[in-house]
């Protein structure tokens, strides 16, 4: 058995070096004088000592070798759907991918209800840009790691609606102008997975489908979105309760870290939808002018300001970098007596649609003390976006324990 595996490697070898796939690193190559004559000599050289053998070594090796292979062919190989569907998954073919750079947007589906319109605001994002864009769509049939081979018959059904998801993904993208592609993937942690995705296909954006409410369950243990969130390296949207018709859109113009994309995602809608408007929000305090969106300590010098200018202001900082034009947006500036969040709240959810950016607090702290986007979302009767910029860095130590641990 050794030597058979012994005369495979050298096969491999060959086979490796003549694909050339893009992930193949090698660490050592052979020189191209001495190839393919190596690889050959070596796998003809394991053969020639597997012929010095005993005459019953040999029978009892062959005799192993052949039940392996009709164990293999007639029972394993229908039962090993995760070996087969992971194969396609990650070797797609070649013709499908783009040669040329391109703004990519992976769109992970998984509810037929939903699907189409995620579909066309992946579209509307990746249309908006100054290059080329593509739009991946992906669904994870997540395999529990307890999965026997016996049990594994009971998953036919759920291949068969993967691929029913990917066929109307693709229906769906037929009458718009950005090309598509379709990746069916089985994991065993769809959040891992995704990620994975992410890295391989390069991607600028993900955006996903996302019910709002967290479990008790999710507290503890982290849901799908928890990964993406905290540690996708691209923009990530959240779309609660998407609709066909956005009309009237509102996003917060504060002074928080991701406010920019949010108001880039409100900006593709409400370009991809003309009949829909934009107002980019900002709530002062009539008392302190502090920014409602986001507060910040370090801007206490501008409390002696008018919070209606500080409130201009805002926006117009957060249009700029966001790369809105005036024309594109009204702007609104409310100044409140009251509690700056509660009137936050209270304006944003009279609108239909709200984007809003994701909170820079973690995932506990969201889950013990809450924070503004999740009280949009528990309040509002809309759709709600939730943005996240580019997050290009490295992990931390502390991330990568906890990691660890969810796993």
């Amino acid at each position: 058995m050794f030597l058979i595996t012994y005369a495979l490697v050298h096969v491999a070898v060959v086979v490796l070096r003549r694909a050339d796939p893009d992930e193949y690193e090698t660490d050592f190559r052979i020189p191209s004088v001495l190839y393919p004559i190596v690889p050959i000599l070596g796998f003809v050289t394991c053969l020639a000592v597997m012929t010095q053998m005993a005459t019953t070594v040999q029978l009892i090796g062959a005799g192993v070798v052949l039940a392996g292979m009709g164990w293999y062919q007639f029972y394993a190989k229908d039962k090993a759907i995760s070996t087969t569907l992971i194969g396609e998954a990650v070797a797609p073919d070649e013709s499908d991918v783009p040669e040329n750079d391109v703004y990519r947007v992976v769109v992970p589906v998984s509810n037929p209800a939903t699907e189409r319109t995620l579909i066309r605001y992946a579209a509307a994002s990746a249309a908006s840009q100054d290059q080329d864009g593509e739009i991946v769509a992906v669904n994870v049939l997540e395999v529990p790691p307890q999965t026997s081979p016996a049990q594994i018959e009971l998953e036919e059904e759920r291949v068969a609606n993967q691929q029913q998801l990917l066929e109307n993904a693709r229906n769906a993208a037929k009458d718009l102008d950005v090309g598509i592609r379709t990746r069916a993937i089985v994991g065993r942690s769809a959040g891992d997975t995704l990620l994975s995705v992410l890295e391989e296909e390069d991607a600028d954006h993900v955006l996903l489908g996302w019910a709002g409410e967290r479990r008790r369950r999710d507290v503890l243990f982290g849901s799908t979105i928890d990964p993406l969130l905290e540690r996708a390296p691209c923009e990530v949207t959240l779309v609660k309760d998407p609709t066909e018709s956005p009309d009237d859109i509102v996003t917060l113009a504060g002074s928080g870290p991701h406010a920019p994309t949010s108001a880039r995602r409100a900006r593709e809608l409400s370009r991809a939808f003309p009949e829909s408007t934009l107002t980019l929000l900002n709530v002062q305090s009539a008392l302190d002018g502090d920014d409602a969106a986001d507060p910040d300590p370090a801007e206490e010098e501008t409390s002696e300001l008018d919070p209606k200018s500080v409130g201009h202001e805002t926006i117009e900082s957060v249009a700029a970098d966001a790369g809105l034009s005036t024309h594109e947006y009204e702007p609104r500036v409310v100044v409140t007596d009251e509690d700056v969040r509660d009137t936050l709240i209270r304006e944003v959810t009279a609108y239909d649609t709200v984007c809003v950016g994701a909170t820079g607090s973690s995932t506990v702290a969201q889950a013990l003390y809450g924070s503004i986007p999740q009280r949009i979302v528990a309040e509002s009767t809309g759709m709600v976006l939730m943005a996240r910029g580019e997050q290009r860095t490295p992990r931390t130590f502390r991330q990568a324990i906890v990691q660890r641990l969810e796993r």
